[in-house]
């Protein structure tokens, strides 16, 4: 007995570490009054550790398990499906019970000279061992931000984490774990080794982490960003919303779940953390298509969007990268003078009801496609118009309209631009248009640009565009100029409503445009009739690139025409009038049904396994999603005995990683919805490697 007390004691040191404050991150202001009142008349009939690590104690009708090393592991047996009153009744109880029972700290400067003495005596292998190698290499990367740390060691040693609003208190030299640490502690182990170099350092002992240091500076060159308190918390509750959902099964969803997640998307927005927000924005909109029985709805989309929303959130919490975090749309840095082509400009529509135009420029200096943009919502804003857009006057200073750029160099002073090479309309920006004439025009425009006539290295550039995982790829890296050859097989699938041309190089390469018949396309496909049947060698196409069944497609925004005086004349194919007049074209003969508002050209994913590897992929993937489908209402015994045998296949097959999570599945029910999603993402990733190695030409 005394032994249960001793460490229901050593856990009852955590819960001082949950203040008001954090206990309002944890829930809010309203739960924690609750939480209060409720103290106040509350039956508490039983205090006892649980699993070793874990406090149970029981709340009048509700039984309560805390975790107080590790809060995002309590439960409650009450239907509230994150932190609820009781959960914070019982910490207050206990916080209370321990504040009470606490002895005289009379001897907190003899505790504190133990304690420098015990860090003192720290080294790496110490802290890699208790804390693991990367946990302690990102708290090196904290450690060194001397303007978020400060450190008081007159009476104890503490050190606070000013921007995480957490702070660690070493009242005991013998043990790491006994460190009281106060605030959201859902990293416990990164702040307490990071107290612990932070303290060396000061202290002047600096040399033993100097390894880690360089290991620090040497990584991949990624800028990392550090995370506040809201952002860790934010990113915890929404692998908790994930997993949940899982549990309870995708075709169980309930519309309050869907707001909820549609919730949590303000919430990381607000969190700073853009892309993942907009990953779980745009999984809720699935999620309650889903639950309003709508024709469109896909589970298995659902769960790959699950898979990648746990694994972006995981990559995060581990590094958090600019990358991985993301950034708004509105973040333009200004920069310097810009010297400019304005290489074309196109009309587009989105399924999300926006349509608008873009101007491409190519910027000689730094090697690169810029653009500018304007659009509104179809459904709000009826006076909106692409085409007039096009030819009325830019917001920048000068005068000049998308018409009178198209073919010219610009001039922008005090141009501001996005990290997505995206200008902005700020009025501040000075633009000056200069007409360009004879063989100055072609000397401007091929100013370090590419213009693709061999489809092998064209098939090079796509290969090295294509992300894997989280890898990001600017949408302006897609736009590209190809110089064909000649013109290979045309046909039109009536099925599809989509004209599908070949462009061919010298060595009978194809790649493939192909076009989707819509209203907002129909200028474009007359464009292309004409261009396929004036075909001359010389003649240019820029287009954005894309991916279909492997193949590398073009999508075409303008097309150059070779003029004997002035270069090139520039043809933006949906929005300038007809070469020539024609009688109806072919394609407009068949039937006019439109079928789909997208105009841009989008990667579609396919399989280049193996075909073992590919069959025992599918297999595992439909039974996490036999799983993730019905969740607690599946019959785990008979998936168990599928899982297994798939298991030991993956073994066979040296996909150690994919076994290695199916027996994680099988065993760690706690962890079950995060093994499952762990292993769809990993097949995702499989077949992106796939895919990557098969991008092709025909």
């Amino acid at each position: 007995m005394d032994g249960k007390n001793n460490s229901l004691e050593k856990l009852l040191k955590y819960l001082i570490a949950y203040n008001d404050d954090a206990l309002v991150v944890m829930a809010n202001k309203g739960l924690l009054r609750r939480a209060y009142k409720d103290l106040e008349k509350a039956v508490i009939s039983q205090v006892e550790i649980f699993e070793t690590t874990q406090v149970k104690i029981l709340i009048d009708d509700q039984e309560v398990i805390l975790a107080p090393k590790d809060m995002n592991q309590s439960q409650c047996n009450c239907v509230a499906s994150s932190t609820c009153r009781h959960i914070l009744t019982a910490m207050l109880h206990l916080r209370q019970l321990k504040i009470a029972n606490t002895k005289d700290q009379s001897d907190s400067n003899a505790t504190a000279t133990d304690s420098k003495q015990f860090i003192l005596n720290l080294n790496q292998t110490d802290l890699e061992k208790w804390a693991g190698k990367k946990t302690t290499q990102n708290a090196l990367s904290l450690a060194l931000q001397s303007d978020n740390i400060e450190i008081d060691s007159e009476n104890k040693l503490e050190v606070r984490f000013i921007k995480q609003a957490i702070s660690c208190h070493f009242v005991s030299g013998t043990d790491l774990e006994s460190v009281i640490v106060k605030g959201k502690n859902t990293q416990v182990k990164k702040f307490i080794v990071a107290s612990v170099i932070a303290i060396q350092i000061a202290i002047g002992e600096e040399s033993a982490f100097q390894s880690l240091v360089k290991n620090q500076q040497s990584k991949d060159g990624k800028q990392l960003v550090e995370l506040g308190q809201v952002s860790i918390i934010a990113i915890i509750e929404t692998q908790r919303l994930v997993t949940r959902l899982i549990d309870t099964g995708i075709t169980h969803v309930s519309l309050a779940l869907v707001q909820r997640m549609i919730a949590m998307g303000i919430v990381l927005q607000k969190a700073h953390l853009p892309r993942l927000a907009k990953l779980v924005v745009s999984c809720a909109g699935s999620l309650e298509l889903l639950v309003r029985r709508h024709a469109q709805a896909n589970e298995e989309e659902i769960l790959i969007n699950l898979a990648m929303i746990y694994a972006l959130a995981t990559a995060i919490n581990t590094k958090p990268s600019v990358e991985l975090v993301g950034s708004l749309r509105t973040a333009y840095k200004e920069g310097e003078l810009l010297d400019l082509v304005c290489l074309g400009a196109y009309r587009w529509q989105t399924g999300s009801d926006y349509h608008g135009l873009s101007l491409m420029f190519w910027d000689k200096l730094n090697q690169r496609f810029l653009t500018w943009s304007d659009s509104r919502p179809i459904s709000t804003d009826y006076s909106f118009d692409p085409y007039t857009r096009y030819l009325q006057t830019l917001p920048w200073k000068g005068g000049h309209s998308g018409n009178h750029m198209v073919g010219n160099r610009v001039a922008l002073k005090r141009a501001k631009l996005n990290e997505n090479n995206r200008l902005s309309s700020s009025e501040q920006t000075q633009a000056t248009v200069e007409a360009i004439v004879e063989d100055a025009w072609i000397e401007s425009i091929e100013s370090g640009l590419i213009v693709y006539s061999d489809w092998e290295l064209l098939q090079t550039y796509m290969n090295g565009l294509y992300p894997i995982g989280f890898e990001s790829v600017k949408q302006t890296d897609y736009l590209v100029i190809v110089e064909p050859t000649s013109i290979g097989q045309t046909s039109y699938n009536e099925i599809a409503q989509t004209l599908e041309c070949k462009l061919l190089d010298l060595k009978e390469y194809s790649i493939l445009i192909t076009i989707p018949y819509t209203q907002i396309n129909e200028l474009t496909l007359s464009h292309l009739e004409w261009f396929i049947d004036h075909f001359k060698f010389g003649m240019r196409l820029l287009g954005q690139l894309g991916l279909v069944d492997g193949v590398i497609t073009l999508f075409p925004y303008s097309l150059f025409i070779p003029e004997k005086q002035t270069g090139y004349q520039i043809i933006n194919m949906s929005l300038d009038k007809i070469l020539k007049k024609q009688k109806k074209s072919w394609f407009q003969k068949l039937s006019t049904k439109l079928l789909s508002t997208q105009s841009e050209g989008k990667i579609i994913m396919d399989n280049y396994l193996p075909p073992q590897t590919n069959q025992l992929l599918i297999s595992l993937e439909s039974l996490l999603q036999k799983y993730a489908d019905g969740g607690r209402y599946v019959n785990l015994s008979l998936l168990a005995t599928e899982v297994e045998k798939i298991s030991r296949n993956l073994e066979r097959a040296g996909l150690l990683p994919l076994n290695k999570l199916c027996k994680e599945f099988l065993t760690e029910s706690k962890l079950r919805a995060e093994s499952l999603l762990q292993a769809k993402y990993a097949c995702e990733i499989y077949r992106q490697v796939a895919q990557r190695e098969h991008i092709r030409i025909i």
